[in-house]
């Protein structure tokens, strides 16, 4: 059996941990893109914007999100994704 022991510091680094976390909660997660590329292929998009593929192929076609075609793959530009979307959540291309 093997014991281990537990410090005050390493208490104390674990309590600013938490109450971090908590800070976090409260005051709400920031919204952060975990990928930083100006370009995206569809299914990034979906795993980065609370949409899904037959969302995104249909606000393609409608021309409410432009795609491009680079090297023969579909791609978007991540800002216009985050630009339309939040126009489309507030309502504006609505008819």
């Amino acid at each position: 059996m093997q014991i281990e022991v537990v410090t005050k510091s390493d208490l104390d680094q674990l309590h600013r941990k938490i109450d971090n976390l908590t800070q976090l909660l409260a005051d709400g997660i920031p919204a952060t893109r975990r990928n930083d590329k100006e370009y995206c292929t569809r299914l990034d998009v979906i795993k980065e914007f609370p949409i899904s593929l037959s969302s995104l192929d249909n606000y393609r076609k409608k021309g409410l999100i432009k795609a491009y075609k680079i090297n023969r793959k579909v791609l978007y530009k991540v800002s216009e994704i985050e630009k339309n979307l939040e126009a489309l959540k507030d309502g504006k291309f609505r008819k």
